[in-house]
């Protein structure tokens, strides 16, 4: 029976016996507004159950799940994905993890391919556990937008209480996150995916980590791979957020020091746009006419820095501009991982097949990520290769999971005990992204050792002092059509003397 019927029979049985009482009762509309989180169906705040298993929860309903030993209910409007699926169909005690991805929106195939990599690192770690529980991950729909991003944070802090989230995946929803939610309601991060050299310094209380190297390492590459080939007028695209302005910086650093002068107009030329950008006449045509107009710059080579507009850029510019132009004319596309996607390789763009070059993190030659991508393909369905953050997910899981193992208690670890334990993962007795790994590292961890740590993405090696992972492999790639179909294929181009 509810605590709040069982006071209220309580009043009046003293009532009827000549005592006068006044019962206070916490009111409410919604969990948010009870300090327990729970809003009983009569508006009065309950206490929350406490719970070993799913079934100690099942008066509050089947959305109800008992999280690290509390009933909570997840609203799946928010949070659609509940992974594996196993262990919230199952009678289990969970250890909530969240998941801050784009299920929906413009990039919701990179979230989707992206989390199923986070997956399957906890279906490896639930077949040993800790103390008793499985881990869950709950994932939350940023619809590639920071200021829904910090909405899901915050539902995943203040209504089920979890403390560490994989995510976000790109650099603006990850540094809306940490600045309005991680450091004032301890929120761990580990993205696998948020490049922007401004995560590296920026104040988070040493709960933002990443998997992923920061674009201070592959703005280098890239800019070193549009000199190797040799592009003399040279106009750079960028996405107007935090990525874009990181991304741009670094672009510009490079090339100054090896003598570009990106101040001449004749030459060089920046363009900003603004995120998930509509292509209209307007918009293309402020983008089209410096580049391609009367006295326009006649690029060599565009560099397009953001990833959810490279594709709708190049059709519409190729369309409106290129397509007519001589074929030595044609511009090279150079783009980072993210704009490397599987719709560049349908028959849209076929004509620019030749001309689509970019970096890319590189696959790890290693029988971890061999192991890693079957996994993913029997778990998902999908290929882990068309996907550059899924290893990385993959990763960030298993580091917040070994986080918590490391805990005397995971079910009353806080963020910042969390944190850490991930100073820990960088140098010492190698312990690998498996189930004897996982024991090895919260051995290590929980004495206070440190491990290096090899996951599926190759060995990561956390900066304890800015949490971002010094250890990366960037690669170049093309668009390979020789065999009558469409591939992207990987190529190595010489550093620069």
């Amino acid at each position: 029976m509810r605590t709040s019927i069982l006071l209220a029979i309580a009043a009046m049985s003293l009532l009827s016996t000549g005592c006068s009482l006044v019962v206070d009762f916490e009111q409410c509309t919604q969990a948010s507004d009870c300090a327990s989180g729970i809003c009983g169906s009569d508006g009065i705040c309950e206490e929350v159950p406490t719970c070993t298993k799913k079934s100690d929860c099942a008066a509050l309903g089947s959305e109800a799940y008992c999280l690290a030993r509390s009933c909570k209910v997840i609203d799946r409007t928010i949070c659609p994905q509940l992974l594996p699926a196993a262990v919230f169909e199952g009678d289990e005690n969970i250890l909530p993890i969240g998941g801050l991805m784009p299920l929906t929106g413009s990039e919701s195939d990179n979230g989707e391919g992206t989390i199923q990599g986070a997956k399957v690192a906890l279906e490896t770690i639930n077949k040993v556990g800790v103390s008793g529980a499985k881990f869950g991950l709950i994932v939350c729909d940023t619809v590639y937008q920071p200021d829904k991003a910090v909405t899901a944070a915050t539902y995943l802090t203040d209504e089920l209480e979890v403390r560490a989230a994989v995510g976000a995946i790109s650099s603006a929803e990850t540094i809306a996150v940490t600045q309005s939610v991680s450091r004032e309601k301890g929120l761990l991060l580990v993205s696998p995916s948020s490049t922007s050299p401004a995560i590296t310094n920026l104040p988070d209380d040493d709960l933002l980590w990443r998997t992923i190297g920061s674009d201070d390492l592959q703005a280098a590459e890239m800019a070193a791979l549009v000199d190797n080939l040799g592009k003399a007028r040279v106009a750079v695209l960028a996405v107007n957020d935090a990525y874009g302005d990181g991304f741009l910086d670094k672009l510009n650093a490079f090339w100054t020091q090896s003598g570009r002068d990106i101040t001449d107009a004749d030459t060089f030329r920046t363009i900003r746009y603004e995120s998930g950008v509509m292509l209209d006449t307007t918009t293309l045509s402020a983008i089209g006419e410096p580049l391609f107009g009367d006295g326009g710059l006649k690029p060599d080579a565009i560099v397009v820095v953001g990833a959810a507009d490279a594709q709708s850029i190049i059709k519409g510019l190729e369309g409106a501009y290129i397509d007519s132009l001589p074929a030595d004319e044609k511009p090279a596309w150079v783009l980072s991982e993210g704009g490397k996607k599987t719709g560049l390789l349908m028959s849209d763009f076929m004509g620019t097949w030749d001309r689509i070059i970019g970096t890319d993190i590189g696959k790890p030659k290693s029988s971890l990520y061999a192991s890693f991508t079957t996994a993913y393909a029997a778990s998902s369905g999908l290929d882990a290769d068309n996907y550059t953050f899924a290893s990385k997910a993959h990763d960030a899981a298993f580091l917040i999971a070994i986080a918590f193992g490391s805990q005397s208690d995971p079910f009353a670890a806080t963020a910042a005990a969390l944190a850490g334990s991930l100073k820990l993962v960088s140098t010492g007795e190698k312990a690998e992204a498996t189930t004897s790994g996982f024991t090895l590292a919260i051995s290590k961890i929980s004495q206070g050792a440190s491990v290096d740590f090899v996951g599926a993405s190759g060995e990561v090696d956390l900066d304890p002092e800015t949490g971002d992972n010094l250890q990366e492999n960037y690669v170049y790639w093309s668009i390979d059509a020789s065999g009558g179909s469409a591939e992207f294929g990987e190529y190595m181009v010489p550093a620069p003397e």
